[in-house]
């Protein structure tokens, strides 16, 4: 293809988008920039880059294709003055990539200003910062259910299944339903605790009614098993991923990583915290600080 040189000029593979043109252009040609590089190859880069840029853009069209002679041209006296006159043009042309290419920066930077301006500002970052408020009260009182009391309320096994999933260190795990519709992942546990011992304690965590561990109540002793696979057993977790809205907040700051923490915080945060309080009954629990 005709432009193929072009993509190579900037190291790309011939029909990358032009987002990739753009970003090989800005690193090439702040690598070659003659105010940054002083290498006698070093003007010549920048001008052939710069070229293929505007060229693979639609901002200046192709040339057309020249035939080359085969014979070679030895230089004569005559050919000073047009050394000098290509001299003069390639100076020219020098001082012109370096105007366009400061237009460029500019104009990249205004781009980039006007993109940090919509991100922080408008619907989206009200959400991103009610999420911080939210994530961080919801990230307290989580820490706070580590030394409350716990509830302890009466229930019964009512279907099992052995061994469903694996939990840490591949322990196996199996679930259990009870009469109170709960739906439990429990570790090591037996058919005693359906057939021999079904009538159990549920232990919860005071504020949110997190399930901890379930109490078999037995004949001679009890027994105990914990609960996998919620936001209390994988509580720091919860705690970190809740915690981001508010990092996004005070990152706030022109770069690529601020805007992935921003759309994590929107697009993902803002719902798990959604899916966090819909479920359970954890909305009621938080109006309430646990009392209902």
């Amino acid at each position: 293809m005709a432009l193929d040189k072009y993509y190579k000029h900037l190291g790309l593979k011939s029909g990358a988008n032009r987002e990739e043109i753009r970003k090989a252009y800005r690193k090439l040609a702040m690598h070659y920039h003659p105010d940054r590089n002083s290498s006698s190859t070093a003007q010549h880069k920048f001008l052939v880059v710069t070229e293929a840029y505007e060229i693979l853009t639609g901002k200046r069209p192709a040339p057309p294709r020249t035939q080359q002679s085969k014979g070679t041209e030895k230089r004569t006296p005559k050919s000073k003055n047009k050394s000098n006159t290509s001299d003069r043009n390639h100076e020219q042309r020098t001082k012109e990539a370096r105007e366009r290419y400061q237009e460029q920066m500019l104009r990249e930077k205004l781009e980039d200003e006007q993109y940090f301006q919509k991100l922080t500002s408008g619907a989206k970052w009200k959400t991103v910062r009610f999420a911080a408020v939210l994530g961080s009260l919801i990230s307290i009182l989580l820490i706070l259910d580590l030394f409350l009391p716990h509830h302890y309320k009466e229930d019964r096994v009512t279907e099992y299944s052995l061994n469903r999933a694996f939990g840490a260190n591949r322990l196996p795990l199996s679930l259990i339903h009870t009469e109170n519709g709960d739906a439990l992942w429990i570790g090591k546990m037996t058919y005693k605790l359906y057939h021999s011992s079904p009538n159990i304690y549920k232990e919860s965590s005071w504020i949110f009614h997190q399930p901890i561990r379930v109490i078999s109540l037995g004949k001679i002793q009890n027994k105990v098993y914990n609960v996998h696979f919620t936001f209390y057993s994988n509580m720091f977790i919860a705690i970190f991923l809740f915690s981001i809205p508010l990092f996004t907040l005070f990152y706030k700051r022109r770069t690529a990583f601020f805007t992935m923490l921003y759309h994590l915080s929107y697009f993902g945060v803002s719902i798990l915290l959604l899916y966090f309080l819909a479920t359970n009954d954890r909305w009621i629990h938080l109006l309430t600080l646990g009392f209902l």
